[in-house]
């Protein structure tokens, strides 16, 4: 065991005469035992990658007018411990220095690994009750992990997706060293403090659930994925969580594409806009992968309960919608924006359906009767599931409140499941050079590169 630990920084790793070269120059070596002669001697340890020096006379130190001790290392072991990084850690203590491989540059050989993985497998965080989970599972992807705070959403993402590991609980308290080693790690960071109509009560960051992207970058941490996929509020690409996030991640080795998703423009009934953010450890993801097309269906056609037998209301037998009728003309002739979201049952196109769908919120999509004016009824839940494109496979909770909350905090079904079979395309490519270099160097055998490939090394 080594004495005292002094100090450590980072490296880059130089090169003279064709050989990586280490320079050392720091006042920290004249608190070291090695400062004594002035001289060290080296141990190489190419097992375990690492470049030990220690008291002797083998190798002399060169002391600068300005105090600073300066060793230099160039020879040939230093470029086969070091094959395939840019930088090291040196860590000096007070009897010896240790120069070792940076930590990251392995976490993120550790990462490249996984981007070509034959079936890629994910890992979707803030899960939900499974909608984004259907999208992605029905594009190609393989789930194998979902977490969630609530236990009514994650029941309904179990049904939906039996033998899959699933954490139930506060992600403040998540042990991460449990999780699946998944090749992508998808997330919709809770929205409330994003939405529109929270920005007027509270500033983005200030919510309570504004802190969620840093433990979902503790993930992204643990795992490497090969791939990170965001889903959030459009609001949310102006935040200052998104901005931590690019750096993070950028900083992580992983390059960032982003863009404002709309349902309609994937043949979807509904106009939903989300913000999503690829980061890719490969190469960077092109949304221009993803096929738009219009949409050919009609509120007619994803109707459970026909027309003659739906329950009808008006302003004579429902006090919510003679509110909301009064409230409707007020705003009217205030030239205010608020209007009930009437949907015909020929239209196309429909307004965003929101987690407090049964709480009787107008600004929902209702559909209007077609020929009795101002008389509405609510969608089913399996209605409005229609809508926002989920299979009628997709199994729904009993209770009508639960169904609406996770269909109205859930995806755009086409949306998602267009953009993950992009993804998985990415998956079928042959990695860009930037892998190439962590595969030609010795920090792996053989037989783990194979597993690499696999995925397997790091279950």
């Amino acid at each position: 065991m080594s004495a005292n630990l002094i100090k450590i920084y980072s490296l880059n790793l130089g090169v003279h005469r064709n050989n990586k070269r280490v320079w050392i120059e720091s006042k920290k070596i004249n608190e070291t035992a090695l400062s004594h002669d002035m001289s060290y001697k080296i141990v190489y340890d190419l097992e375990k990658k690492s470049i030990s020096l220690t008291k002797g006379n083998e190798r002399s130190i060169t002391l600068r007018k300005n105090g600073r001790g300066v060793i230099d290392l160039n020879n040939s072991y230093i470029s086969q411990i070091f094959s395939g990084f840019n930088q090291v850690v040196v860590k000096i203590h007070t009897d010896s220095i240790i120069i070792e491989p940076l930590r990251e540059e392995i976490n993120q050989a550790k990462a490249h690994s996984k981007a070509n993985s034959t079936e890629p497998t994910f890992l979707e965080v803030f899960a939900g009750g499974g909608t984004l989970i259907q999208s992605l599972k029905d594009s190609g992807l393989k789930p194998i992990g979902a977490i969630e705070l609530e236990d009514k959403y994650i029941e309904n993402a179990e049904v939906n997706t039996p033998n899959m590991f699933t954490y139930c609980g506060d992600l403040a308290k998540l042990d991460v060293n449990l999780l699946p080693k998944a090749d992508i790690v998808s997330g919709g960071i809770p929205c409330e403090g994003y939405s529109a109509s929270q920005l007027g009560i509270n500033k983005k960051e200030e919510h309570p659930t504004g802190s969620l992207g840093f433990y979902f970058l503790k993930i992204i941490d643990a795992i490497r994925p090969a791939m990170v996929l965001i889903e959030e509020v459009p609001n949310f690409g102006s935040s200052a969580m998104i901005a931590m996030v690019r750096y993070v991640l950028t900083s992580m080795g992983y390059k960032i594409s982003e863009q404002l998703l709309i349902g309609t423009d994937y043949g979807s009934l509904t106009k939903r806009k989300r913000y999503v953010m690829v980061a890719s450890i490969k190469d960077t993801f092109s949304f221009n992968k993803m096929k738009t097309t219009k949409c050919t269906k009609t509120i007619a056609g994803i109707l459970e309960v026909p027309i003659e037998q739906r329950d009808w209301l008006n302003k004579d037998n429902s006090k919510t919608i003679a509110y909301s009728l009064r409230k409707e003309q007020e705003h009217i002739r205030k030239g205010d924006g608020f209007r009930l979201a009437r949907t015909k049952i020929d239209d196309n196109c429909v307004a965003t359906i929101t987690k407090g769908y049964y709480k009787n919120r107008l600004t929902d999509p209702i559909l209007i009767h077609p020929n009795i004016p101002d008389t509405f009824s609510w969608f089913t839940p399996r209605e409005l599931a229609r809508i926002n494109g989920l299979p009628d496979s997709f199994i729904l909770p009993n209770v009508k409140g639960t169904a609406g909350e996770i269909i109205g905090q859930g995806v755009c079904y086409e949306v998602f499941n267009n953009l993950g079979k992009a993804i998985c395309d990415t998956f079928t490519k042959t990695e860009d050079s930037g892998l190439e270099e962590f595969a030609n160097n010795t920090l792996y055998s053989s037989k783990q590169m194979q597993a690499f490939s696999k995925g397997l090394l790091f279950t």
